[in-house]
């Protein structure tokens, strides 16, 4: 279910920014860069104390943050290391309301993007 919500935030985020090109080559280059940058601008590889200010900045805003902290917060015994309790559901919340805007962002900007 988290995979999912966050794909929603990635592919609506993607989308958006991507329906500003003017041609499918670069609405395809434009939503896989967007794509990479949510990866390095979150606390996949780093945690957001050991970041620059202006990128820890830019990782408290960014969906794959949200989906990672999910991750490493669920019980079992794959990441019994980095278990620190319960599942958060305001986390889940958060990302879920951000999927949802960001996917009907997408649409709408698409939408306006195609010619009837």
């Amino acid at each position: 279910m988290i995979m999912l919500v966050y794909s929603g935030a990635v592919a609506g985020l993607s989308v958006a920014v991507a329906s500003m090109a003017n041609s499918l080559e670069l609405f395809a280059t434009v939503r896989s860069t967007v794509q990479v940058y949510l990866s390095f601008f979150s606390t996949q590889f780093y945690p957001s104390g050991t970041m620059p200010s202006f990128v820890a900045a830019l990782s408290t805003f960014n969906p794959m943050t949200w989906a990672l902290m999910i991750f490493r917060e669920l019980p079992g015994s794959f990441n019994a290391a980095l278990q620190t309790g319960p599942l958060n559901l305001a986390q889940f919340a958060y990302l879920g309301a951000l999927s949802v805007g960001l996917m009907f962002a997408g649409f709408l900007l698409y939408r306006r993007t195609m010619e009837f």
